[in-house]
């Protein structure tokens, strides 16, 4: 006489036991028989995310967005605004509001102080193209680890792709 739970043979097509120890029955069976096929289910999903194809996609994607960070020159980590300011000669008209603007000041944040910085008339245009730049690479650097955690998860991360 044994004494603990009852198990199946290595190798035995039987029936598992029934829940709270009943014995064989309805739930037993069909507790067996779902813990079977959702480990078959797994098992498989997870080969076919392995495939050759999907790691070759993936590289790929990661280089193609490796490829759009390096064209990114113009960023710029900050936020663009204009305002319309007042100046120190006491009788101008702009104390009057009719204000001088608007001026345009991108602000960045250097250790915990932020700074505004006047931005010239002619560069206006390239300081607005920086900060989309420096937000696109926001989105490409969340994507990136998004495709690096899911290679982690396939075994494929490894450091000889890049030099």
């Amino acid at each position: 006489m044994t004494s603990g739970p009852r198990r199946t043979p290595p190798g035995a097509v039987g029936k598992a036991p029934g829940i709270c120890g009943q014995g064989p029955g309805f739930g037993g069976d069909f507790l067996f028989f779902r813990l079977n096929s959702i480990c078959t289910i797994c098992y498989t999903l997870r080969m076919r995310k392995r495939s050759p194809a999907r790691l070759r996609k993936l590289l790929a994607q990661r280089q193609e967005w490796l490829d759009e960070m390096a064209t990114l020159s113009l960023m710029v980590r900050g936020s663009f605004f204009e305002r319309f300011s007042t100046c120190s000669r006491a009788h101008c008209a702009c104390h009057k509001g009719a204000r001088h603007g608007p001026r345009a000041y991108v602000a960045v944040t250097e250790g915990k102080v932020q700074r505004q910085h006047f931005v010239r008339k002619g560069q206006v245009a390239a300081v607005k193209r920086g900060v989309r730049q420096y937000r696109r690479l926001l989105v490409l650097a969340r994507r990136i680890t998004r495709i690096n955690l899911e290679l982690m998860r396939l075994g494929a991360l490894s450091g000889t792709e890049a030099p």
